[in-house]
């Protein structure tokens, strides 16, 4: 669940992407699992979904590391997009289910949020591969290779 006040808009990165509505200190931690509100799906229930979901699911959710599972947050984080110079990273912890997510340097109010994928979502590649991100098509290239 997202901690910070955000909207989503038009994204120079990809499509749609979340935005801050406003000023983030480094280290603010901006969102946080909460299982009541946020969705974890084990792969095989994924795969039991009818396609459409499915494909939703591999969209906007992201397969935890350290659950093993797709997590499809409940609000607009759904739309942060990735960077390579991401703004947000994990904040590691063995209290809680999954890592939260903290602001890594100031995020100025109507700045885009971002993660890099690989750092939080084992299935980074389907994302990336897809047109997701900001990968160059030379380095979409490399990666699709990689996985052949």
């Amino acid at each position: 669940m997202l901690l910070v006040r955000t909207k989503i808009g038009k994204s120079t990165i990809h499509g749609t992407g979340l935005f801050a509505e406003e000023d983030i200190p480094i280290g603010t931690v901006i969102w946080k699992y909460f299982p009541d509100l946020d969705l974890a799906l084990s792969i095989q229930e994924v795969e039991k979904l009818p396609v459409v979901a499915q494909n939703y699911i591999y969209k906007h959710a992201w397969l935890s590391k350290k659950l093993n599972k797709y997590i499809l947050s409940f609000d607009n984080d759904r739309f942060a997009n990735h960077s390579e110079e991401c703004n947000v990273g994990e904040k590691p912890t063995d209290v809680e289910d999954e890592p939260s997510a903290v602001a890594l340097r100031n995020i100025k109010k109507g700045e885009e949020i971002t993660f890099n994928y690989q750092d939080i979502d084992s299935d980074h590649k389907r994302k990336l591969l897809s047109g997701e991100g900001n990968l160059t098509e030379s380095k979409r290239s490399s990666l699709s290779a990689i996985l052949q």
